[in-house]
């Protein structure tokens, strides 16, 4: 209702306004894309060099098993990045001060 009390305080807190990223966000966000990227790389050409050893592979059956693993790596990486960049912005607009 128009008249209410409730309709005239504003819908979201000041505390919940957008900060501007500073070079620590950049930081923190470049670090933990890194890091777990490189362990998803990591396992997955250590699965692929395995399996080819394993099953004795030769080029066909490794670039058949890498049409497979490689482009799901490359999701779980973007995946990771988005989640990385969204969990960095959730604490950023938690603590806008930086402190």
């Amino acid at each position: 209702m128009p008249g209410s009390p409730a309709a005239t305080q504003p819908a979201v807190s000041p505390r919940t306004r957008d900060a501007r990223p500073g070079i620590v966000f950049y930081i923190i966000l470049v670090s933990a894309i890194a890091l777990f990227g490189a362990e998803v790389w990591t396992m997955t050409l250590g699965f692929l060099w395995a399996l080819s050893g394993i099953l004795s592979l030769g080029q066909t059956g490794i670039a058949l098993v890498a049409a497979v693993l490689l482009p799901a790596a490359t999701l779980a990486t973007w995946k990771l990045a988005v989640m990385a960049f969204e969990g960095e912005r959730d604490l950023l607009r938690q603590d806008p001060t930086g402190t």
